[in-house]
């Protein structure tokens, strides 16, 4: 686990090298988007995954300047690929609960970030977990409310887990939700987990949002969602998280 001041070094010094993993069409693998996933690199060269550092970052207060961080990255890298002509519709990036209460000032950021880069607001979503937007209040509620407005995309990730996240559907609009890997996982052999999954799709229609598969690894579980209506997804049967030059190689082999 990195410490609090080993963090605030690798923001200063701008270790923070997101890695992008593709979102693409089920039926046909074009690419619609790239997650952006966070990563450390430490004074030796190895990278660091989120799960040794965000716990820290969150509760030292990091969490603001690194996700900062991570938000300019993916707005640079969209914009370096559209000008060189790949067509990349957008990129997207996760926000947590406190990281929406500690930074206040993220939406006028955001739209700065994103004028600069000359990219339109429905280019960028943020991907909040399901497990988080029943917790949400206050700032983190207004800062949500804020980014809305500015016209930026909104994914709820992890659906399909508790039902708290799916009554707030009611009144928290979404651009779409990305199914829960456990569920995916036991897919297309699990009959009670084909049925929940058909079910959230439908769901996710009714409400005028799109789906995406995650944790996609076989192409069995690829076709099976095709099958219930979902239309996108992510996972290693399409590509790894990989850095920004290694995006740009996958979209545009030599």
């Amino acid at each position: 686990e990195l410490t609090a001041s080993e963090l605030w070094l690798a923001t200063k010094e701008e270790r923070i090298v997101p890695h992008y993993q593709t979102v693409f069409e089920l039926e046909t693998g074009k690419m619609v988007g790239a997650e952006a996933l966070v990563r450390i690199v430490d004074e030796d060269g190895a990278l660091i995954r989120p799960d040794r550092f965000i716990a820290e970052a969150e509760h030292s207060g990091v969490i603001v300047p690194l996700g900062r961080m991570v938000i300019r990255h993916a707005c640079e890298t969209l914009a370096s690929m559209r000008s060189c002509g790949m067509d990349l519709p957008r990129v997207s990036v996760n926000l947590s609960g406190l990281q929406l209460e500690l930074d206040a000032s993220l939406a006028p950021f955001v739209g700065r970030t994103l004028a600069k880069h000359g990219l339109a607001a429905e280019q960028l979503e943020f991907e909040l977990a399901a497990s988080t937007l029943p917790k949400l209040d206050g700032i983190a509620r207004d800062t949500l409310v804020e980014l809305r407005e500015l016209g930026v995309r909104r994914v709820l990730d992890g659906f399909g887990i508790g039902d708290e996240a799916i009554a707030c559907l009611q009144t928290f609009e979404v651009d779409a939700m990305k199914l829960a890997p456990s569920i995916v996982a036991r897919l297309p052999h699990d009959r009670k987990a084909g049925c929940l999954v058909r079910r959230l799709v439908c769901l996710a229609q009714a409400l005028g949002a799109e789906v995406i598969g995650t944790c996609l690894e076989t192409p069995a579980q690829l076709e099976y969602l095709a099958d219930t209506g979902c239309r996108y997804g992510q996972g290693y049967v399409h590509s790894r998280p990989a850095p920004a030059a290694e995006l740009l190689a996958f979209m545009h082999p030599h």
